[in-house]
């Protein structure tokens, strides 16, 4: 049912081009203007692999619950938009909380090292895969 759901809203070309853009865009950023793949050991290769497909099919779905299913109101998803956006990159990328506090000017940095290991990333992962469960729950 799951599985099932999933390529249901995948069917649709809208949809599948949403989850393929966004999985490549990840996926170029992560393994190339983020990180550098040479210090990878075998969980950052796992969750380089697996971190752009499940983040593309957590936007593909969400995506279509707004659109088709109508599970909340044009005005409260268009304000919440681009929160929820920004709540999803810096929840599941154990990269982009550091960088967008880079970017603030906020010494915050320095102690990303110490959060950003392997139980971040396999942390990270599973909440993807809940959030992609909750999401496609009731999708018929």
């Amino acid at each position: 049912m799951f599985l099932g759901n999933i390529l249901t809203v995948l069917s649709r070309p809208r949809y599948f081009m949403a989850f393929l853009a966004t999985t490549v865009l990840v996926g170029l950023l992560y393994m190339g203007l983020l990180t550098d793949p040479k210090l990878y050991d075998v969980v950052g290769w796992a969750f380089a692999y697996n971190f752009p497909p499940l983040f593309g099919l957590v936007v593909a779905v969400q995506w279509y619950n707004l659109a088709e299913r109508r599970s909340c109101p044009a005005s409260a998803s268009g304000g919440g938009a681009l929160g929820g956006i920004a709540g999803l990159i810096t929840a599941s990328c154990p990269v982009c909380p550091s960088v967008l506090l880079y970017l603030m000017g906020l010494g915050g940095v320095a102690t990303a090292g110490v959060f950003g290991g392997p139980w971040v990333k396999l942390g990270s992962l599973v909440v993807l895969m809940w959030s992609l469960y909750r999401a496609t729950r009731g999708l018929e």
